[in-house]
Order: C-alpha cells, then sequence, then structure tokens
C-alpha cells in the first residue's frame, strides 16, 4: 500500500501531510501507530516546507509491518541531523521527535533532490470492533 501526495510550500502542507497518514494508517488497520505516525510526518512535511524547495512530495507506505514515512523535496544539499540543544531555544527539535518514536530513519539524496524517511513498525488492529 502506497499514498503520496504534492504539498506546497506553505502551513498548511503539515495539515495534509497528515491527513495522508492519517488514511494510509487506517486503511491499514494499524491504529497503534497512528499518533506517532502523523507527529513524525508533522515533522518531516514541516522541515521540507522550512528548508527545502519545491516541488514537495509526501509518501506513506506500508511494507510487510513497517510503515514507511518520507518526504522528499527538491534542496538535496540541506540535510536533516538533529539539532544540539538548549533550554532557551524554541526551534529545533523536530528531528530528535522523530529519531525518538521511528525504529528508523535517515535520508537519502540524488543530485536533484532528497528523500528523508522515517520507519514505524505496525501491530495490525482492526479498525472496527470484532463482531460479537
Amino acid at each position: 500500500m502506497d499514498h503520496h501526495c504534492d504539498l506546497p510550500a506553505a502551513p498548511e502542507a503539515a495539515g495534509l501531510a497528515r491527513r495522508l497518514v492519517r488514511e494510509t494508517v487506517l486503511e491499514a488497520g494499524a491504529l497503534d501507530v497512528l499518533d506517532d505516525a502523523i507527529l513524525v510526518m508533522s515533522e518531516l512535511a514541516t522541515n521540507a516546507v522550512r528548508y527545502g524547495a519545491e516541488p514537495i512530495v509526501a509518501r506513506a507506505t506500508v511494507r510487510d509491518d513497517t510503515l514507511i514515512l518520507a518526504v522528499e523535496d527538491a534542496r538535496a544539499s540541506d540535510l536533516p541531523y538533529p539539532r544540539v540543544l538548549t533550554a532557551t531555544e524554541p526551534n529545533g527539535r523536530g528531528m530528535h521527535l522523530v529519531a525518538a518514536m521511528a525504529a528508523r530513519w535517515g535520508w537519502d539524496r540524488s543530485a536533484h533532490a532528497k528523500i528523508v524517511w522515517a520507519e514505524l513498525p505496525l501491530r495490525r488492529l482492526s479498525a472496527k470492533p470484532p463482531a460479537e
């Protein structure tokens, strides 16, 4: 199962990316990761809008027992990394959250684009309670 959507380089990108994740997770019946997946994708999309360049594409893929979240943008030179945090810095915690919630995360790049991805393990649950 693979879903994707184009994202604008605008604040509404995170909301569109969250909707993509919600639809994918519900279709997969993997409700156990919904909240974490929404937060991770929101961070990936926000970073692409903030530090990347259009076109920006979000992707949510279910492969075996793994949910793979990815955002591709056209700025290959700006690679993500967890920043050194200070108590007074209001920004810079996004990749720390991604690293804490994902089983694995990383990036791939070509000459013209980068893809930042995160993998979350799934435990498939039914979206509906079992019939009695």
